[in-house]
C-alpha cells in the first residue's frame, strides 16, 4: 500500500449500508468546514492549512522537539520539558477568530503527565486587553475553562483523574452572545451564561508562556477556529473522526526477547519467542482469510515473519525495488520508534521491495541499506521473513508496529491489518499501531490460529510451555516445541459456537480465554488487540448488530509476575 493510498472494498450485501454510511460522512464533513476560519494541521509546518488572516504561527522552544507524532500525521509539542525550556506558539487572531461567537476545536495528548498530577498544564489561552480565558488542566486532577473578566475570574471544571499519559482526547469550547459551552471527548461538560468579554481577541496562544507551575509536555493537533458555535452533533462528528469508536481498539502491547532467526523463508520450530494471528478488513470485521506473524530481535536486527494462504497464484508483476509493488499480492511492515519517523517497508512474493519514509511524503526516495528477506510460496502458503537493522532505523527498545497484507479480488484490493485501524489513514493510522517492546528475555508465546470466527469455528492453535487446563484435563507442555490444540474436555478443537455457549481454557499463570455468545446467526469480529494489560480481546456481534460476547486472553509471566503479550 504506498502512503496514505486508501482502499475501498466492495461486498455486495452491504453495499447499500456502506453508500449509506459513505454519503453521511460527506454531509459531516462538509458542516465541520462550514465557518471554519483556522485550521493547523501542525504536519511538520507552521503555516495553517486554511486561515481567513495570516496563516503562519510563531513557536518558541527547541525546533528539533517542535513536532512529534500526532492524532493524525504530525502534532505540535507544547508544555515545559525535562530541561525546563518552554514550548509554545501565537495564533495570529486578525480574521482568524470572532469574539462574538464561535468555537475552538482542538485535540491534545499528554505525553509524560497523567490527569492525576498536580501540575498545571495549559492548552490554549486568549487576551482580549486586559481580559482573559484559559483552557488548561489545573493543579488538582481538574480541568477547566477559565475566564477573567475585569480581574474576576471564573472557573468552570470537571475531573481529569481518568487522564492517561499517551491518550488523546478532544476539546471544544463554544461561545454564542449568551452562552458558552465546553465539550470533552464529544460531551458537553459545561453550559453556562457568556462570559467572554465582549471586545475582540488581541493574542491567542497555544502552550504556557509564563507559568512558573507549568510541568510536563502534551502533543496539540487538529486546531480549528470556527465563527460559528458548533452544535453538540457538529463536535461529535469530530470527535467519530478520530476518537476511539466503539469498536474497542486499543493499545495492543508485544515484550519480545530475543531470537536466533535464520532468514530463508522458512518457519522452523524456536526461531521466533511471539507469534500471533487475528488479522481485520480495512474499515472492519474480522479477516476470513488469516496472516499469522511472528517476532524476533537480536543486538542488531528486528525480524519480521509473516504466513497467509494465497487465494489463487500468486500476483507478482514487479520486479524492481520501489516499483509498484503494491499492486502485487503484498506484505507490509510500519515500523516507528521515539525519535517520531515512520518507516514502510512493502513485499511481494518475490520479496521484491518498497521501502519509503511515508510522512515526508518524498515517494520511496530513501532506502534501508541493511536489510535481508526471504520468500517462499508452497501449495500457496506465502511465507516472508525479514531481517530490519535497528540502528539504521534510529535503534532503541521500544517501538510502534502495525502489519498488513493486501490481495486482490479481481482488480478490487483487499487490505488486511494486524491492527484494526482507521478507514481513512488505512495502514498508517500510527495511533493504533501495537507498542513493540524489544528485552533481552520474556516468556514464550505463540497463539497460531483462531479458527474462522466469522462462520461460528473456534479453532485454537497455542504453543507455550506452561501447564495448561482444558475443562478437567490437563496437559503438561514441557518445552516449546508442543503445541495446545483442545480437542476433548468442554472443547473440541473445531467447533461450531451455539448460542448462549460459553467456552474456557486456563493455562495457569500464563493466560486465561472465555468465550461467549448470546446469539449466532453468524457472528463476525468487531475488534481484537491486546490490551496494555497484556489481555487479548475479541469482541463479536451477529447480523442484527447485537453485542455477542466477547474472548478474552491473559497472559503473565508466572516467575515475575509482569504481564506480557
Amino acid at each position: 500500500m504506498p502512503p496514505f493510498r486508501k482502499y475501498t472494498v466492495f461486498i455486495c450485501f452491504v453495499i447499500c449500508a456502506v453508500v449509506a454510511l459513505a454519503d453521511d460522512h460527506m454531509e459531516n464533513s462538509d458542516k465541520l468546514n462550514e465557518g471554519l476560519l483556522y485550521h493547523a494541521t501542525f504536519d511538520n509546518t507552521l503555516k495553517a492549512e486554511r486561515a481567513a488572516g495570516e496563516a503562519m504561527l510563531t513557536a518558541f522552544g527547541p525546533e528539533d522537539q517542535r513536532f512529534a507524532p500526532g492524532i493524525k500525521n504530525q502534532g505540535l509539542r507544547i508544555g515545559v520539558n525535562d530541561a525546563k525550556e518552554k514550548h509554545y506558539a501565537t495564533v495570529p487572531v486578525s480574521k482568524n477568530i470572532d469574539h462574538k461567537q464561535g468555537s475552538i476545536s482542538f485535540w491534545f495528548k499528554p505525553e509524560n503527565w497523567d490527569g492525576t498530577c498536580k501540575d498545571f498544564n495549559l492548552f490554549v489561552s486568549g487576551v482580549q486587553k486586559n481580559n482573559y480565558f484559559y483552557i488548561y488542566k489545573y493543579g488538582a486532577p481538574s480541568f477547566g475553562f477559565c475566564t477573567i473578566n475585569a480581574g474576576k475570574s471564573t472557573f468552570k471544571q470537571t475531573s481529569s483523574q481518568d487522564w492517561k499519559r499517551g491518550e488523546w482526547h478532544h476539546i471544544a469550547v463554544v461561545w454564542a452572545s449568551d452562552y458558552q459551552r465546553v465539550f470533552f471527548d464529544g460531551k458537553p461538560i459545561v453550559t453556562d451564561s457568556r462570559q467572554l468579554a465582549n471586545e475582540p481577541m488581541t493574542a491567542l496562544y497555544l502552550g504556557a508562556r509564563g507559568w512558573e507551575a507549568e510541568k510536563g509536555t502534551s502533543i496539540l493537533d487538529e486546531l480549528k477556529i470556527y465563527n460559528r458555535p458548533l452544535s453538540q452533533q457538529d463536535i461529535q462528528a469530530e470527535f467519530s473522526r478520530f476518537g476511539k469508536s466503539s469498536d474497542g481498539s486499543g493499545k495492543s502491547s508485544f515484550t519480545i526477547g530475543q531470537g536466533h532467526v535464520n532468514v530463508d523463508g522458512v518457519l522452523s520450530d524456536g526461531e521466533y519467542g511471539f507469534a500471533n494471528t487475528g488479522f481485520v478488513l480495512i474499515p472492519d470485521g474480522y479477516a476470513s482469510e488469516q496472516t499469522s506473524y511472528a517476532l524476533s530481535h537480536d543486538d542488531n536486527y528486528i525480524y519480521v515473519a509473516a504466513q497467509a494462504m494465497l487465494p489463487r497464484a500468486p500476483i507478482c508483476n514487479i520486479a524492481v525495488r520501489d516499483g509498484d509493488v503494491f499492486t502485487d499480492d503484498s506484505m507490509e511492515i510500519w515500523l516507528s520508534n521515539a525519535g517520531g519517523k515512520l518507516y514502510q517497508f512493502i513485499f511481494n512474493t518475490k520479496g521484491v521491495l518498497y521501502d519509503a519514509l511515508p510522512l515526508e511524503k518524498t515517494g520511496p526516495n530513501w532506502n534501508i541499506k541493511d536489510y535481508r528477506a526471504a520468500c517462499t510460496v508452497k501449495d500457496r502458503l506465502w511465507t516472508l521473513e525479514v531481517a530490519l537493522n535497528k540502528a539504521e532505523l534510529g535503534g532503541g527498545d521500544d517501538w510502534l508496529l502495525n502489519l498488513g497484507r493486501t490481495t486482490f479480488v479481481g482488480d478490487k484490493p483487499v487490505p488486511t491489518s494486524m491492527m484494526p485501524v482507521r478507514k481513512h489513514l488505512g495502514y498508517s493510522d500510527r495511533e493504533h499501531y501495537a507498542e513493540l517492546k524489544l528485552r533481552k528475555s520474556a516468556p514464550v508465546f505463540r497463539l497460531k490460529s483462531l479458527g474462522n470466527i466469522n462462520n461460528g469455528d473456534l479453532d485454537l492453535l497455542i504453543e507455550t510451555p506452561c501447564q495448561v487446563t482444558v475443562g478437567n484435563r490437563t496437559d503438561a507442555l514441557s518445552n516449546y516445541k508442543e503445541v495446545f490444540t483442545p480437542k476433548d474436555g468442554k472443547i473440541a478443537s473445531r467447533q461450531r459456537l451455539a448460542p448462549g455457549g460459553r467456552l474456557e481454557i486456563v493455562a495457569d499463570g500464563v493466560f486465561k480465554h472465555s468465550y461467549q455468545t448470546k446469539k449466532l446467526s453468524p457472528v463476525s469480529i468487531q475488534y481484537i488487540f491486546v490490551d496494555k494489560g497484556g489481555t487479548l480481546q475479541v469482541a463479536v456481534k451477529n447480523e442484527s448488530g447485537e453485542d455477542g460476547g466477547k474472548l478474552t486472553l491473559n497472559m503473565k509471566s508466572r516467575a515475575t509476575g509482569k504481564v506480557y503479550s
